[in-house]
């Protein structure tokens, strides 16, 4: 090739190469955005070019026809605009009304409109912003409007920035169809509007983020109807804050064994099904912050915030505890309305009673609990140890799994139907056990299993709590028959323990109340510290002292042990 002296060497380039430069629209690559023309070519064809070298690229306003999936390879960065949002709560899309949005109208039945995939591990870094996809909610839709196969790699780093979704079975899908992989890294929606979708994002096939961000969202009215959802997924490192999640069923639903899980800021009317916010089996920590419930009816949902089987974290407000470990109490009112109270309506068949408290920071749980019946025993002295709540000297039974798996107790207590019979164990399992199984519990009513009777497991036990600490086990059911009896099986290291385990134990306090509202974790100080006869086993130190539980006259309310033999004590 002959140039002329001093002028630029000129070389051929694509249109697309050029357009890279300035902006590059799926106009360039053909796309009509008609809502008649079949675009799914062109969009597929700026979908491959970018992927193979990155960069910014937008759709401009139009209804952009697709009738398969569109597959995006996440290789390279790439940022892809469009032109604003739908409003809140549209309605049905109709393509035929006039908008200046960028609309990506799928007509077919496929995974999703779009999928996303990658060629290496960590490939990603995809931004879409003020893009709209939405289907005629008749005839052939796609599953998702957003999916992700978790068997392609995996991938990282998706955001989703003043998008629009409307009229799938749910917006956003993490699925699994082969191979080994089962995460995705670092998802974001902020500012988007998620409306008339059956489910706001799900993982399915045992798949899970690691990271996920929801902030800011127009997210209210999507699945109502059983079997329908909002978010309902297993991730770690979760924030849900600062959206609008009203008018559907069981808003949010994390589950999996996920730590670091923050929900707060969000507002909920209206809301169905079990739960508003519910955590189950996340190990934590977690942080249910300030959230407003506006016009929950008790008769529709169950629960404003449900913890099953989770580990160490807060909740600023009420919550019923299905399994949780080493929390505050919840913040109660006066039962009369709010977001303060726990729904009596709620029975334990379905929602159980149980959690496991520490005596860390100044936990006492000494506090009588407002009951109308109350039964409570002193162990048959078998040693020495300090009772948790205030370092003082109390007497404790043992119990060992060489002799039996569990400990049987029989307690006379009355209660009527829709009462809560409540028992409170303290315990403390020695070391020694490798891997010991989790402890078990068993409230017979009768003594026959009679309506209301439950078992429990304290799940993952080991995890929250170390071998020699006091752990106060609160358990309770609501009753469905009259109760004259409470027959426990406490098992300390599961009902098919490894022989050896040894636990410290006090009998367990039972009380009957009227309202969940009114269980609360409790240790009868007087009756854990005080004997009818001085002890007689070893292991008491001179000065400890003990109350009298049968005083007969003044100056013989306590007992002090002296040095020598075992059975030196004296009144104090």
């Amino acid at each position: 090739m002959i140039k002329p002296a001093g002028a630029p060497f000129i070389q051929t380039r694509s249109a697309l190469e050029k357009l890279r430069e300035t902006g590059s629209s799926v106009r360039d690559t053909g796309a009509t955005g008609d809502g008649q023309t079949d675009d799914t070519n062109a969009i597929q064809e700026i979908i491959d070019y970018f992927a193979r070298v990155g960069g910014e690229w937008y759709f401009p306003p139009g209804v952009f026809k697709t009738t398969t999936p569109l597959v995006w390879n996440c290789t390279k960065t790439q940022r892809v605009r469009g032109r604003g949002k739908r409003a809140v709560y549209p309605g049905r899309y109709d393509p035929a009304q006039p908008s200046a949005l960028a609309v990506i109208l799928p007509i077919h039945g496929g995974r999703a409109a779009i999928q996303f995939i990658g060629s290496r591990v960590g490939d990603g870094s995809i931004e879409l912003r003020d893009i709209a996809l939405a289907t005629l909610e008749i005839g052939p839709c796609p599953v998702a409007a957003l999916g992700w196969d978790s068997a392609e790699q995996f991938l990282r780093d998706f955001a989703f920035i003043n998008c629009s979704i409307h009229g799938f079975t749910s917006a956003f899908d993490l699925f699994k169809t082969r191979g080994s992989n089962t995460q995705m890294g670092m998802f974001k929606a902020q500012r988007c509007t998620i409306n008339r979708n059956r489910w706001i994002a799900r993982t399915l096939d045992a798949t899970q983020w690691n990271g996920f961000s929801f902030r800011d969202n127009e997210a209210g009215q999507n699945g109502y109807l059983p079997g329908d959802g909002g978010i309902a997924i297993t991730a770690h490192n979760v924030t849900i804050a600062g959206n609008c999640l009203e008018g559907q069923r069981d808003p949010i639903r994390l589950f999996g064994s996920m730590n670091g899980v923050s929900v707060f800021d969000n507002y909920f009317e209206m809301n169905v099904g079990s739960a508003a916010i519910h955590l189950q089996n996340t190990r934590g920590p977690f942080d249910i912050g300030a959230n407003s419930f506006i016009d929950c009816d008790p008769a529709q949902l169950d629960n404003l915030t449900l913890l099953s089987n989770c580990g160490h974290g807060r909740v600023l407000g009420s919550y019923w505890a299905n399994g949780v470990t080493k929390m505050a109490l919840p913040v109660l009112g006066n039962g009369v309305a709010g977001d303060n109270v726990l729904n009596t309506r709620t029975d334990s068949k379905t929602y159980g009673m149980l959690r496991m408290d520490g005596f860390d920071n100044g936990n006492v749980y000494t506090r009588a609990p407002r009951c109308s019946a109350l039964a409570r025993r002193r162990v048959t002295i078998a040693g020495r140890d300090l009772a948790p709540w205030n370092g003082q000297p109390m007497p404790v039974a043992y119990h060992s799994t060489a002799d039996s798996a569990g400990l049987p107790i029989d307690v006379a207590i009355s209660g009527v139907a829709g009462n809560w019979v409540v028992m409170s164990w303290l315990f403390n399992r020695e070391p020694g056990i490798v891997k010991p199984g989790d402890p078990y519990v068993s409230l017979s009513v009768n003594g026959n299993g009679a309506s209301g009777s439950r078992d429990y497991a304290a799940h993952d036990f080991d995890e929250y709590w170390h071998p020699g600490e006091w752990c106060l086990l609160t358990a309770a059911i609501k009753l469905g028959t009259a109760m004259t009896q409470l027959s426990i099986n406490l098992y300390p290291f599961g009902i098919n323990p490894t022989q050896g385990g040894r636990t410290r134990y006090l009998n367990p306090v039972v009380y009957v109340t009227d309202t969940p509202a009114a269980i609360i974790p409790y240790v009868d100080d007087y009756t854990a510290r005080s004997v009818l006869t001085p002890p007689k086993t070893e292991g008491f130190q001179p000065g400890d002292i003990v109350m009298n539980g049968a005083v007969a006259a003044a100056g013989q309310a306590h007992y002090v042990k002296l040095a020598g033999s075992a059975d030196r004590w004296a009144y104090a």
